[in-house]
């Protein structure tokens, strides 16, 4: 896989990694329908599907607007799902409700970097599999159409699906904006693929847990 490093800011989602959390991670004046969302959209997170994760935050945003956590970690899987003018607004949203974040400064370089990226057309990455057939998902969004194929996506950080259980692997990749962008993913142990490497496995450690 030919892959250029993405220069964005990368900073991990507020909260405590998913467990037997406290019903009061949002704190204790939170409605209980928020902090249900606030829990279900962690959980996606760490499982990578961060288009379903970026709607239940949205819509605990929706139960409790004054609510910091659920701006930031709306506005953190906007991000990762590639929505990234969404991303930008929801940023900024937390930057509202907490003027002296400790963190504002990393943020506002996130939502800088973020609005040069948005800039940028939609690059092409060519998604191939051994054995072909198999279905994709981009960003936790299922792509039309099976592999080989090619996938419109913006740069940046992206998350790539190829297969279904038992034969599915999940890569993290670095969409280049000026390079070829190309994945090639062994489905079966006994498969073997074309010299590119198919980039890292996402795990446990891949996608950042939630931190505050």
């Amino acid at each position: 896989m030919r892959v250029a490093l993405w220069a964005a800011t990368i900073i991990a989602l507020h909260g405590a990694a998913p467990s037997a959390a406290s019903a009061q991670d949002l704190g204790p004046d939170a409605p209980v329908a928020a902090e249900q969302r606030y829990q279900v959209g962690r959980i996606l997170y760490a499982q990578g599907k961060f288009a379903e994760a970026a709607r239940e935050f949205a819509i605990g945003r929706d139960f409790y607007p004054s609510s910091p956590r659920l701006a930031f970690n709306h506005g953190r899987c906007l991000e990762r799902s590639g929505d990234l003018r969404a991303a930008i607004g929801a940023y900024r949203d937390y930057l509202k409700l907490v003027p002296e974040a400790a963190d504002r400064a990393e943020v506002e370089q996130t939502v800088a970097a973020l609005e040069k990226l948005s800039a940028a057309p939609l690059v092409e990455v060519r998604v191939r599999s051994v054995p072909p057939g198999a279905p994709v998902w981009l960003d936790g969004v299922i792509v039309e159409g099976v592999t080989p194929l090619t996938v419109k996506a913006r740069p940046g950080r992206r998350v790539v699906q190829v297969g279904e259980a038992p034969a599915t692997r999940t890569v993290e990749i670095d969409v280049a904006a000026d390079a070829p962008n190309e994945l090639t993913v062994a489905l079966a142990a006994e498969a073997e693929a074309p010299d590119e490497p198919a980039g890292p496995a996402l795990g446990g450690a891949a996608v950042p847990a939630p931190a505050r």
